[in-house]
């Protein structure tokens, strides 16, 4: 599994400039522009999916101010926070209705909140799954290399990669962990009058 200097290379290597050492070398353009670019692509990518490799949980604090109104309680997020997976149990499906995200806290009626969720806190990289750091090299390969080879046109055959490599990365991903997240008939089963909101049944 890659760390972030082997994501950023991997992503440099796709648009034909040499390797860097570290992505705080600022005397050096590629790790300059990579660094411009690393974090906030990691985070674009892993909220695309509900990847098992980013994936973990915890008991969120319950502050002590309640909201101004509309709700109960309010939760901290942890820092590390990118996208809800589950909320007390429940798989986060649209339309929400029992609790929202607002800046970085969870809104609900709920007493407790038990989450679920993605993260990223800047050195987890070598947790990733291959096929999502792939994915990941081709998102930031089709960010930095107009900026560094001075043609867009490379963005559009990144681009295209990218989308190809993000769909086999989450088709490897869900028959692992038997998420049913991008399943063709979600969006269908997530708007039926006869699915219990925010469930889904096992599809197989």
């Amino acid at each position: 599994m890659a760390n972030a200097v082997e994501i950023a290379n991997t992503a440099l290597a796709r648009v034909g400039n040499e390797d860097i050492l570290s992505l705080g070398d600022t005397d050096d353009q590629n790790a300059r522009v990579v660094n411009r670019h690393f974090n906030a692509t990691v985070r674009e990518v892993l909220r695309s999916h509900r990847w098992s490799s980013a994936t973990t949980r915890a008991s969120l604090n319950r502050l002590t101010a309640a909201p101004a109104f509309g709700w109960k309680y309010q939760f901290q997020l942890p820092n590390n926070f990118v996208r809800a997976v589950y909320l007390n149990g429940a798989e986060v499906w649209e339309p929400i209705e029992d609790w929202v995200i607002e800046e970085d806290r969870v809104l609900t009626d709920e007493t407790t909140a038990s989450l679920v969720y993605i993260y990223y806190d800047g050195t987890t990289t070598t947790k990733f799954d291959d096929l999502l750091a792939e994915a990941i090299s081709l998102k930031l390969a089709y960010k930095i290399g107009p900026v560094l080879t001075g043609d867009p046109a490379i963005a559009r055959q990144l681009l295209t990669q990218y989308d190809l490599a993000l769909a086999t990365a989450k088709t490897s991903d869900g028959q692992e962990t038997g998420s049913n997240e991008n399943h063709p008939l979600e969006h269908l089963l997530a708007r039926s009058p006869i699915v219990k909101r925010r469930y889904i049944s096992n599809l197989g």
